[in-house]
């Protein structure tokens, strides 16, 4: 998933082939610099970045190469690889104490809120990885959800989340894909457990979304779906400049503030 030298006018197309979307982001990337002046410039010259470039073996680091990021809540701040959205952690909002050994987040804004949404994340670090969690939520109206997200911005995300279906009024777990600014609804299903486990699974450039209530038995929420629209090059208007993130969320716009509490968050390298 290189990016080849495009025309503004290829980048603009939108048609673009989606073999050049880069799902890591244009902040994964590395080039020797030199400073000059209190400034960085490209130790070859030019605007261009050279497409290989020699390292000493010295410098090589493998730390990374089998790269998992596990965490229980059980320590009073969060990670340093998660970040909250827009806003910093409020304990009021989100809280690592309010129930011990739990993340507890109080639901806000719609996902497609551009100001209070509570959510925390982690950047997408590898171009193939499971992410996975567990929440307890109990809604009483569709205004309430909570989950797991693969999230490019308000515009563009996948979101497996338990809600309630007003109409057969029972909680439900569903898959909610926003393709910029296009929402479906994915595989609706009643679910009668208050705690759900999640997992998102990618695999290139496709992704895949399952639900278990014992983290033994998964089920699919639908087929593959398409990993690369969570990319600079497929949102609109184009340009962007966020990356792909993997995050817990919770979402009230009825005011209620509702709860929802995961206990742990899983990332691994595949």
């Amino acid at each position: 998933f290189s990016l080849p030298r495009l025309s503004r006018k290829d980048v603009l197309d939108h048609n673009l082939n989606r073999n050049y979307r880069c799902i890591l982001g244009r902040e994964t990337s590395i080039q020797n610099v030199e400073w000059v002046n209190d400034w960085p410039f490209l130790s070859g010259g030019g605007r261009a970045p050279s497409e290989s470039f020699e390292i000493p073996d010295d410098e090589i680091i493998l730390r990374d190469s089998a790269y998992e990021l596990v965490t229980d809540f059980e320590e009073s701040v969060l990670p340093l690889e998660m970040q909250t959205l827009r806003l910093p952690f409020e304990e009021s909002v989100m809280s690592l104490t309010r129930h011990k050994g739990f993340l507890t987040l109080s639901g806000r804004d719609s996902p497609g809120s551009k100001q209070f949404q509570t959510v925390v994340g982690i950047r997408q670090k590898h171009f193939n990885f499971t992410a996975k969690t567990s929440v307890e939520f109990s809604p009483v109206n569709f205004q309430q959800m909570a989950g797991l997200m693969y999230r490019y911005n308000e515009d563009t995300f996948y979101y497996i989340n338990i809600t309630f279906n007003e109409d057969t009024s029972e909680r439900v777990i569903n898959l909610m894909v926003m393709d910029n600014g296009s929402l479906i609804i994915h595989n609706e299903m009643p679910i009668a457990s208050e705690r759900v486990f999640m997992k998102i699974h990618v695999n290139l450039d496709k992704v895949m979304f399952y639900y278990s209530i014992d983290e033994n038995s998964w089920i699919s929420l639908g087929n593959e779906y398409d990993a690369t629209i969570i990319s600079d090059e497929y949102i609109k208007p184009y340009y962007g400049f966020t990356g792909a993130f993997i995050c817990l969320a919770c979402h009230d716009w009825s005011g209620q503030k509702l709860d929802g509490k995961f206990d742990f968050f899983n990332y691994k390298k595949l």
